[in-house]
């Protein structure tokens, strides 16, 4: 009976360590085929792409575009035409304020002057058509500039070391407003003629000008033109004075003073009223030549807004200026041959 049960345990176990040595030898036989698929399907992959990239052959092309020596040096921005019936203000500085890099002083709807990378004043050179203004504005932020930008044909702001041509302190930049006073080209047409008018709600600003251009005597043309504009107290929508300057005239004691902190709505003393006419004769070449010459009559009359003072024996200062300006242009473009272009 012993003898029977080995045998038939020997028999049992037999099978079952057969079995458990063919388990390995199936698991690595699985794994290699598997292996051998993802080699197949990489190598696969790899000959799709090779062969995408083979057929098709892709070419780059680099354009270089040739610059003015005078642009690398510096960045010149335009606005034209178009540009300026879109962002036309009272002021100069007003009108400028929305181009990048530019922002505006103010003392008020008309005393506003450009303001380039920080830097205003006599940083600053403002031109009309390449000549200094004549005035007084860059003695003090209060004063206006005597340019109309109604009157404006483009304006040019320019930028960076050739800023420095037009004098040594232009190291803000030099705005440049071209005027068509001096005429440079024939009109199309019989007569050219523009007329602008415009309405601001903010200071209930009113404005038109017209401009008359006319060829008499074969290429000369006759110019003339005038605007008239005219704002109100600037309407502000809020306090007129700061917050901390508020609470000192509320803690100040004295009845008026406390009363300035409850002041809102209009600027006080913002007024303004501006006049200009203009004529001018130029005679226009075909070969580029131009010479010609201009009068400008300026009037203008606004008020700088009050400078309110908290002390009791100090009066408020509520200045108003009165500017006039008779300006004489002469103007010759002369071509020439050779080294120099033209004079």
């Amino acid at each position: 009976m012993r003898l029977v049960s080995l045998l038939a345990l020997s028999v049992a176990l037999v099978p079952t360590q057969a079995l458990a040595q063919l388990a390995p030898a199936d698991a690595d036989t699985a794994v290699d085929a598997d292996s051998g698929s993802a080699a197949q399907a990489a190598e696969g992959a790899a000959a799709v792409q090779d062969s995408d990239h083979h057929d098709h052959e892709a070419e780059i092309v680099v354009t270089g575009v040739r610059r003015k020596a005078g642009d690398v040096l510096g960045g010149l921005s335009v606005l034209d035409s178009e540009e300026l019936a879109k962002e036309l203000r009272p002021s100069i500085g007003e009108t400028l304020a929305r181009q990048p890099g530019v922002s505006a002083t103010s003392f008020g709807p008309t005393a506003s002057a450009p303001v380039l990378r920080g830097l205003s004043g006599d940083r600053v050179r403002v031109l009309t058509d390449g000549i200094g203004t004549l005035d007084l504005s860059s003695s003090g932020p209060d004063h206006a500039i005597s340019i109309n930008p109604i009157t404006a044909e483009r304006i040019e702001v320019l930028r960076g070391p050739s800023a420095l041509l037009f004098g040594s302190s232009a190291i803000g930049g030099v705005v440049n407003v071209i005027d068509t006073r001096i005429p440079r080209h024939l009109p199309e047409g019989t007569v050219g003629a523009d007329v602008l008018a415009g309405y601001g709600s903010a200071a209930e600003e009113r404005f038109v000008n017209g401009s008359l251009n006319v060829p008499v005597a074969g290429r000369f043309v006759f110019h003339v033109d005038g605007n008239w504009s005219e704002t109100d107290n600037l309407r502000t929508g809020g306090f007129i004075l700061s917050k901390p300057l508020r609470e000192q005239a509320l803690a100040s004691g004295d009845p008026e003073i406390e009363a300035l902190a409850d002041l809102k709505g209009d600027l006080p003393n913002s007024a303004s009223e501006n006049k200009e006419g203009a004529v001018g004769v130029a005679y226009v070449g075909e070969d580029g030549l131009n010479i010609g010459a201009s009068v400008t009559r300026h009037e203008q009359n606004y008020q700088v807004p009050i400078r309110y003072s908290l002390d009791p024996d100090i009066e408020a200062e509520a200045p108003t200026i009165d500017l006039e300006q008779t300006r004489y242009d002469v103007r010759a473009q002369i071509p020439l041959g050779g080294f120099f272009s033209q004079v």
